[in-house]
């Protein structure tokens, strides 16, 4: 018979209290959650050949509030024209200076902010699997899963957002030689392919550069991160992809398995290859140390990195064998080797 389930679980922001450091005039950052998905099973042919789909869908926006210190628009006038592309892509402060004796020569003047947002995530969960039986002495199976996640964090200006799309396909198969001897074989592909990525948003008085100030020759947007630190953690502007990475697997075991008298024997094989990719993109950093510096135009620290890859590829290949002997009504042993 075909059976089917379906299920959905609502959060919202209408029915949760303000943050308390979220205070009014600022907007309330919308919370949502919303997790739904569903099953549907059944037969293909009759008493021979099954199949069962399921998807679950994940959308999340958590809310958060953040407060931080930022140059004024003084502060930021005073800046060399080398970084005023930089500078003005922070956060433009509204509220009133905390040091009153602030001169923007070595003491920059500078007021908070305070902004409410919410860091999106979603999931996307889909899998099907066919079974087949083969008569009562063999029965096969395959399964297949999808599920691509993303989730984003924010500071400042910056967005973050780290990707990952898993892919696995299982397929196996039973069969039954007499009642007192089974084997089981099982294959299995998987991969693993995950990004991270930060952006520059416009908001709260924040203009992001444009693209030739970010990426100068030789450099690409799509192939290089920038970044730019600000003395006394007082922001950073970063843009740019950061890391690619993937894993790729391939495994095969199979069991057999018997009873003999107080004896049941089980031995198998398992083979696996892993082959995991790690890289990370090309990008320049700059640290001015110290207000001074951003005055004068001068960067105390550039670091210039190359795209750094690492493949790794592992084999490993083990046998084992294990006997469960009840040797009395009240005494079972289990012995085994395994060899890798």
């Amino acid at each position: 018979q075909f059976h089917g389930t379906a299920f959905d679980y609502i959060r919202n922001d209408i029915f949760d209290a303000r943050n308390f450091f979220n205070a009014p005039p600022q907007p309330k950052p919308p919370l949502r959650q919303n997790d739904f998905g569903g099953t549907l099973g059944g037969p293909i042919v009759r008493n021979r050949t099954f199949f069962f789909l399921s998807y679950e869908g994940l959308r999340l926006r958590l809310p958060r509030t953040d407060s931080a210190l930022f140059y004024t628009q003084s502060a930021r006038a005073a800046v060399a024209p080398a970084y005023q592309p930089f500078v003005s892509a922070l956060p433009l402060p509204t509220g009133p200076v905390i040091d009153a004796k602030c001169d923007n020569i070595t003491t920059p003047c500078l007021a908070f902010v305070t902004a409410g947002y919410s860091s999106p995530s979603r999931l996307d969960a889909t899998s099907i699997r066919v079974d087949h039986s083969f008569g009562d002495r063999a029965m096969i199976f395959a399964r297949y899963n999808h599920a691509p996640t993303q989730s984003s964090s924010r500071y400042s200006n910056t967005i973050s957002t780290q990707a990952a799309n898993i892919d696995t396909l299982t397929a196996g198969a039973t069969v039954l030689f007499s009642s007192s001897m089974v084997n089981e074989f099982r294959a299995n592909w998987s991969r693993v392919l995950a990004t991270n990525q930060t952006v520059l948003t416009e908001s709260y008085g924040g203009v992001a550069p444009p693209d030739p100030v970010l990426f100068p020759s030789p450099f690409n947007p799509s192939t290089t991160q920038a970044l730019v630190v600000f003395p006394e953690s007082l922001g950073s502007v970063r843009v740019g992809p950061l890391t690619e990475n993937s894993q790729r697997q391939l495994n095969f075991i199979n069991t057999l398995a018997w009873s003999s008298g107080a004896h049941q024997f089980k031995t198998g094989v398992d083979y696996r290859v892993l082959n995991t990719f790690g890289g990370q993109h090309a990008g320049w950093s700059v640290f001015p140390a110290s207000y001074s510096s951003l005055i004068a135009g001068t960067a105390d620290l550039l670091l210039l990195s190359a795209r750094d890859e690492l493949p790794v590829r592992i084999q490993n290949f083990s046998v084992f064998g294990q006997d469960i002997w009840r040797s009395t009504d009240r005494l079972t042993l289990t012995y085994g080797l395994r060899w890798e």
